[in-house]
């Protein structure tokens, strides 16, 4: 017996690293027109952010109950010795405290990882704890782990369109009019589990480019990057992003994701971005 891992929704990863570390995924929700959804699991991306087009005001999003956390906690003990749990930033969602709630109330040990950030970033501190584990590291060696690579780990998503950030109240009606106007692409930045407006580009491409550019920065020390390409509804954009990153730079790896509906509420189909860190 040994720990098990478990992360929330929003942290998509590639199917194949879940199966192979046995990953446990508990659902956040997501509710628009009275209808509320487990994120994943009863709406595909793709006819979610089909639907998100048209919407008047953002979905209403909400971590998972504190009931469902412990009774996946209760469940992973009848064959676990401990569970690590891996969440979103707190300061995006109440996860993190719920997680926190629902371990107190079992009778198991349970670490609970507040990532700092969220998507890939989210899952490069499972995949973190994952391979700690599975170098026979104990609970609180992986949890350790995981603590120490939050901290450095890094996004950059360029939003395609400003009316998310408007109806999210990121932006004022003035900001979002004129960067329409000037055909701006706001590039957000995640850092510590928080979200500004890094910068903007004049033109799709360009905002693409600075991605790259983004990167380039990152990789001046010569030591191998680890990234994520992230998307909402933009597979062309995110394929393109990601054979440049495979060409230009040493990567250590490099995967390809889409952004969880819960996640890309609140920026809007046609978002792309990269997560990355610098290996140590």
């Amino acid at each position: 017996m040994s720990f098990a891992i478990v992360k929330d929704s929003t942290a998509y990863m590639p199917r194949d690293l879940l199966r192979h570390f046995q990953i446990t995924i508990v659902p956040l929700t997501v509710t628009y027109d009275g209808v509320t959804y487990r994120d994943g699991l009863d709406i595909a991306p793709e006819k979610f952010y089909q639907r998100l087009s048209h919407v008047s005001q953002l979905p209403v999003t909400s971590p998972p109950s504190l009931e469902s956390l412990i009774a996946t906690y209760e469940a992973l003990a009848e064959t676990h010795d401990g569970i690590l749990s891996v969440h979103l930033s707190a300061d995006y969602s109440r996860t993190v405290d719920v997680a926190c709630q629902a371990a107190a109330a079992v009778d198991i040990p349970v670490e609970v990882i507040d990532s700092r950030s969220v998507s890939m970033g989210t899952g490069f501190v499972v995949l973190a704890a994952a391979h700690a584990r599975a170098a026979g590291a104990t609970l609180v060696e992986a949890a350790a782990t995981a603590r120490a690579l939050a901290p450095r780990l890094h996004v950059r998503l360029v939003v395609d369109n400003l009316r998310y950030l408007y109806l999210g109240g990121r932006i004022g009606a003035a900001d979002r009019w004129l960067g329409a106007a000037l055909a701006l692409k706001p590039i957000l930045a995640i850092e510590d589990g928080r979200t500004t407006i890094a910068s903007t580009a004049r033109g799709h491409r360009a905002a693409l480019d600075a991605l790259l550019l983004d990167l380039q920065t990152a990789a001046a020390g010569q030591k191998p990057l680890h990234v994520a390409v992230a998307h909402a509804a933009a597979t062309r954009d995110a394929l393109w992003l990601y054979d440049q990153i495979a060409d230009q730079f040493d990567v250590a790896e490099l995967h390809f994701s889409e952004l969880s509906p819960v996640v890309g509420s609140h920026v809007g189909p046609g978002t792309v971005g990269i997560v990355y860190y610098v290996e140590a």
